[in-house]
């Protein structure tokens, strides 16, 4: 059995699936606070759609030969994407602004981890990840955005 960067895709929903139940908890934890709901379920559509995202990554990796990830590389890669999902929570908070916060430092987190992630196949580059290199730009690129989104509404 071989590696690739599905693989990777696949961790990576079970990342948003975990973000989803956070943000279900968090909602029924604050049913009081109006304001930490609508931030709920406004992150929880955007887990959504990375998903959806992901899943149709993953269905462009299906129609290509990807190239296999050596398994000392993938076993690290994997680990660190372990670690990270093992480490995610949400504080209880009261306020929109403690949320945000929370929310960008999992989202720049998560960016850090698959720039990292990304390094790592380059730097085991005895073949040109050439595939595998794409599909993790395409991530990083959404992710940037997700980060930027929250840190704009963080400053509004």
């Amino acid at each position: 059995m071989f590696y690739n960067v599905a693989d990777i895709v696949d961790k990576t929903i079970k990342i948003e699936e975990k973000r989803i139940i956070m943000i279900n908890d968090l909602i029924d934890e604050n049913r009081n606070l109006p304001t930490i709901n609508l931030l709920g379920k406004v992150f929880q559509k955007e887990s959504f759609k990375m998903i959806s995202y992901y899943k149709d990554i993953k269905r462009e990796i299906s129609n290509c030969e990807v190239e296999e990830i050596d398994f000392r590389t993938y076993d690290k890669i994997s680990f660190l994407i372990t670690e990270f999902y093992n480490s995610m929570f949400i504080p209880h908070t009261k306020t929109p602004k403690e949320y945000l916060k929370h929310a960008l430092n999992i989202a720049v987190d998560e960016l850090a981890l698959f720039i990292d992630i990304q390094g790592r196949i380059v730097n085991n580059s005895r073949n040109t990840y050439k595939i595998t290199y794409e599909i993790l730009s395409k991530i990083i690129l959404r992710l940037e955005k997700q980060v930027e989104n929250i840190d704009k509404l963080l400053k509004n």
